[in-house]
């Protein structure tokens, strides 16, 4: 049951918002954990005959994943709080933003298809909520990465606000796909 594949991708995204970072080497739950989790889900989504809407999403999970194991290889080597290891970061959120992009696309696209549209009408409005607001995350990322080069005082301020605002997306997000999995459910008795 392609159910399963949204939840998967669902306690993906969950777990790859779970990070934290001690001493600013080493990380509890890398992120690459979680992202393989949502590639093991997409693929199962296409698998099970969702190809047609799935399949970009799943090369982009495919690359997020292998992007996260590389920043968190170069996190062991040059920590993440370097303005180097912040300029890596924000180049895979924009990655990663693309991804999510891509997924919640699909899911309106699924749901357009399958004559549910006022669950689609309310993903889309949803998804551009929730990109926008993503937008704004890599911004403050920014100013982060700014304030360090220029050695502001309290910049390391932004960095509790930032993995806030990173879990809450993630949380915001999984709700998303928990509501396609209840959907998909559905759609599938219908079939």
């Amino acid at each position: 049951m392609t159910s399963s594949a949204f939840k998967k991708i669902m306690w993906g995204v969950l777990l790859s918002g779970c990070h934290l970072i001690i001493e600013n080497t080493y990380q509890i739950l890398p992120a690459f954990l979680g992202y393989i989790i949502v590639w093991i889900g997409v693929k199962e989504l296409c698998r099970n005959g969702y190809e047609a809407y799935y399949s970009k999403v799943e090369r982009s999970a495919l690359i997020v994943f292998i992007l996260s194991v590389g920043t968190w290889i170069a996190g062991l080597f040059i920590g993440y709080t370097l303005i180097l290891a912040l300029a890596v970061m924000v180049c895979f959120y924009l990655i990663e933003l693309m991804l999510y992009a891509d997924l919640l696309s699909a899911n309106v696209k699924l749901l357009k298809d399958s004559n549910k549209i006022k669950e689609a009408n309310l993903m889309r409005k949803n998804r551009a909520i929730f990109l926008k607001a993503f937008l704004v995350l890599i911004i403050v990322c920014c100013v982060q990465m700014a304030g360090q080069a220029l050695k502001w005082k309290y910049i390391f301020v932004l960095d509790y606000a930032i993995l806030t605002f990173m879990l809450f997306m993630k949380i915001w997000l999984s709700m998303f796909i928990q509501n396609m999995s209840g959907y998909e459910i559905n759609l599938h008795k219908n079939e």
